[in-house]
């Protein structure tokens, strides 16, 4: 019957494609109908009909159709299916020694898919969809590989080392990660109180710890503004006081320079072989100027023109002595009318 059904799909099929170009020979049997001269889409359409028929009564009548079907489930893991068309294959199907073999293939291969599942649920501590698994195992397979009894044994066993990380993290201050674990013990009920307690002390401490954090932050901010502020002002007071400056461009008896702390006049200038300190003893020993050397004294005025209490130092005198210019870089300190430069500050 199979073969008939064959020979004609394949012929109508044939008629099908010439009734496009000749619908009067690919339609030449309707003459029979009564329709001597049929029209393209009525040869079209008779033919085609017709071959979907036979290859429908084919399809039905196939002894090996439901070997066919059953190993496209198994295929596509749909276990039941599967199972159920190896049970409706007939004695003349070719597969009908091998039923039983099929069908007992059928629930190993699902043993093995929903042994995976659990496994994961286990994992995951997902109870509800264990014991949905370990259902749907029972049914299909005839028995389960791990009874529901043993499933809640492992997940709280999984529980346990969750809670062990989970309270490390505590104990590290790392409460984000800690919160992630308190949120999978919830999913166990002995643990679910307790989880949920945790996460809400959790989360007030991320709270706590980001408001500090921002708080830190926002002094940081404030330190560095008031910092960047101080750092304009003392540019704007450095211009300031640099564009108060005056360098005469030749110091002379009676003329002042101003400094960035100071203004300096150079009251008088003398040469001489010894110094009056009013010191006999200094006088003495370090009054006089050695043979071929002299001293040159400056009496200067020193004002402070800052706001706060500055120090004068001694510097390096220069000479320009017939275009050349030398550097004497140590000067000597005269305690003169009770003033020196060690260590004294003169007040604004």
């Amino acid at each position: 019957m199979q073969i008939v059904c064959l020979i004609a799909v394949f012929v109508f099929s044939i008629l099908t494609i010439i009734s496009i170009f000749k619908p009067g020979i690919g339609g030449f049997w309707m003459k029979y109908l009564k329709v001597k001269e049929p029209t393209r889409i009525q040869a079209i359409s008779a033919n085609f009909i017709i071959a979907f028929i036979f290859a429908g009564i084919g399809a039905f009548t196939d002894p090996d159709r439901h070997y066919s079907e059953g190993m496209s489930a198994l295929k596509s893991e749909k276990y039941t299916e599967a199972i159920r068309e190896f049970s409706q294959l007939e004695p003349k199907s070719k597969y009908f020694k091998e039923k039983e073999a099929l069908i007992e293939k059928v629930k190993n291969e699902a043993k093995k898919h929903y042994d995976v599942k659990i496994k994961k649920a286990i994992t995951d501590m997902d109870m509800d969809t264990a014991s949905s698994l370990i259902d749907v195992q029972t049914r299909i397979a005839g028995a389960a590989t791990i009874n529901k009894q043993k499933a809640k044994s492992l997940i709280n066993a999984e529980a346990l080392k969750l809670k062990d990380l989970m309270l490390q993290s505590e104990k590290d201050g790392n409460f984000e990660q800690a919160v992630g674990y308190a949120a999978k013990l919830q999913k166990v009920e002995k643990f679910k109180n307790e989880a949920e307690k945790k996460i809400e002390h959790y989360n007030r401490e991320i709270s706590l710890k980001k408001a500090e954090e921002d708080m830190s932050k926002e002094i940081q901010a404030k330190a560095l503004a008031e910092e960047k502020e101080r750092q304009k002002y003392l540019s704007k007071e450095e211009t300031r006081r640099s564009s108060q400056i005056s360098e005469p461009s030749q110091p002379s008896i009676g003329g002042t320079l101003r400094t960035s702390y100071f203004e300096i006049t150079l009251n008088d200038a003398a040469v001489g072989t010894s110094i009056a300190t009013g010191n006999p003893f200094i006088d003495q020993e370090q009054g006089r100027a050695g043979s071929g050397n002299k001293f040159i004294v400056l009496d200067v005025t020193f004002k402070n023109i800052d706001n706060e209490s500055r120090m004068p130092t001694d510097g390096a005198l220069y000479f320009l002595i017939n275009g050349k210019e030398y550097k004497f870089d140590k000067t000597e300190v005269i305690l003169a009318e009770g003033w020196g430069l060690f260590f004294d500050q003169l007040k604004p």
